[in-house]
């Protein structure tokens, strides 16, 4: 459950610095506070967590429950990069004078299948539909 919520503030934050970019080309800096868990994490405390969560005697798997910043702030970072790149992409789609989002898909005509496929088939050399009307 609070892998869950660490991952949705991950992506709210990397959303809000990534896509609003509070300070302007200069919001990357924003990430500088959670760069030692993105290199180090928690991985000495984990040895000390291990120990107080496993009884005497008992055998428990180090993978078995990962904190939660070694989830959540890889995400973070990943979620900015992606919300930055997003953002790149609309501002130069909005500056190429376009309205809406830019959807990556080429404009296709309009109307029943046989228009499709007499549009997609245009070449004189096609034996499928070049005979047909």
């Amino acid at each position: 459950m609070t892998t869950g919520i660490a991952v949705v503030a991950a992506g709210v934050g990397g959303f809000a610095v990534g896509a609003l970019r509070p300070l302007g080309d200069a919001s990357r800096w924003l990430l500088l506070p959670f760069a030692p868990w993105l290199f180090v994490g928690t991985g000495p405390l984990a040895a000390a967590h291990l120990e107080a969560v496993a009884g005497e005697g008992e055998w428990v798997a180090i993978g078995s429950f990962p904190p939660r910043a070694w989830i959540a702030i890889p995400l973070l970072f990943l979620f900015t990069a992606l919300c930055w790149g997003l953002e790149d992409r609309r501002r130069a789609f909005v500056a190429q004078g376009r309205r809406g989002a830019p959807t990556g898909r080429s404009p296709r005509p309009r109307g029943p299948s046989r228009s499709w496929l007499r549009w997609r088939c245009s070449w004189s050399t096609c034996r499928t539909c070049s005979g047909r009307s």
